[in-house]
């Protein structure tokens, strides 16, 4: 459930228990602080209310400003793709570890959701050879080895094409960030990819669920 773009989306595989089955107990665990907005043969999707403390200016009696800590509720949009068994979470790290936490409370003892390496060449080669990867604006590869007995973190900006794949081969599990542009259709936008399973869109658009769907068809065959 994209509110708005920017955003990042924190992607977890998970596993265990039939997808639908899932899907309806998470649809009933409105106590456990989901609102379910979307439930379908192939997707659900909803908030998580989450609380948080956060710290605002106030005028009290006196007159005076001072700060004071304010208990609010965040709604956190997530989204679960029941065919690839792919749970979507857009908002930060905390958020989602939170989120995680209390899906596999509400799906049940025998449900797990775990990080899943996201393979950054396979993403790279899913989108060019649609032409949705118009440009690579930077590729970071950790352990490069620049010379014998001398590795660090590379990190090669405006990359062309057939350097790109050079600097690929052989190096799948030391890609930890691509950032390039992507385009569907008439919509482009400057996008990242991590290692670590977040895909962040950095681009103001005006269609992005679309844009945004184009993407994750690449990434879920990438997980498939």
């Amino acid at each position: 459930m994209i509110e708005t773009t920017p955003f990042t989306a924190n992607i977890r595989k998970f596993s265990g228990t039939g997808s639908q089955e899932v899907a309806d107990r998470i649809a009933e665990e409105a106590a456990s602080g989901f609102q379910i907005k979307s439930h379908t043969d192939r997707r659900l999707s909803g908030y998580h209310l989450q609380e948080e403390v956060v710290k605002m200016n106030v005028v009290n009696e006196s007159g005076e400003v001072v700060e004071e800590e304010i208990e609010r509720i965040s709604p956190v949009p997530f989204s679960i793709c029941l065919e690839g068994n792919i749970v979507e979470v857009y908002s930060d790290q905390t958020n989602t570890s939170e989120l995680v936490s209390e899906l596999t409370k509400a799906a049940g003892p025998e449900f797990t959701v775990s990080e899943s390496p996201l393979q950054l060449k396979r993403v790279y080669e899913k989108l060019t050879e649609d032409g949705l990867m118009t440009d690579l604006g930077s590729l970071r590869i950790s352990n490069f080895e620049a010379k014998r007995n001398l590795s660090g973190t590379f990190t090669a900006k405006n990359v062309l094409y057939e350097n790109a794949t050079e600097l690929m081969d052989g190096r799948e599990n030391e890609i930890t960030v691509m950032r390039g542009t992507v385009k569907s259709a008439d919509v482009e936008g400057k996008v990242g990819f991590f290692r670590s399973g977040s895909v962040r869109v950095y681009s103001h658009l005006d269609e992005e669920l679309q844009f945004w769907n184009a993407i994750m068809d690449k990434v879920m065959e990438v997980y498939l």
